[in-house]
């Protein structure tokens, strides 16, 4: 019984810590925030170049930032870079959407 009891803490301790290979971006992502940041996050894009925008999938960058930071940063913009994603264009659902899409980006 304890070792079903610890595969089952396993995998549910791995299923909510990343997204699975290949899962599609939600759509508030694919519509707001890939222009800049590309699908992958990477930020290769015309745009996010030109911008200079970080790449959301290295380690760094995801330990600099808590997930409050990321809302806030979405919600509030970057001056001179990201433009504000108020609650009339992405609900606080949506935003926790891309949140852990973009946590799931994250390269060993």
């Amino acid at each position: 019984m304890m070792k079903f009891v610890s595969l089952v803490a396993f995998l549910g301790i791995v299923g909510l810590s990343a997204r699975p290979a290949g899962a599609a971006p939600p759509a508030p992502w694919t519509k707001i925030c890939a222009k800049c940041h590309g699908e992958d996050g990477v930020g290769k894009t015309k745009m996010g170049e030109k911008l200079k925008v970080k790449d959301l999938t290295a380690p760094e960058w995801q330990d600099s930032k808590t997930d409050a930071d990321i809302k806030k940063q979405v919600r509030e913009g970057t001056k001179g870079k990201m433009t504000a994603v108020g609650p009339d264009k992405l609900s606080d659902v949506e935003l926790d959407e891309i949140v852990k899409f973009i946590r799931g980006l994250r390269r060993k």
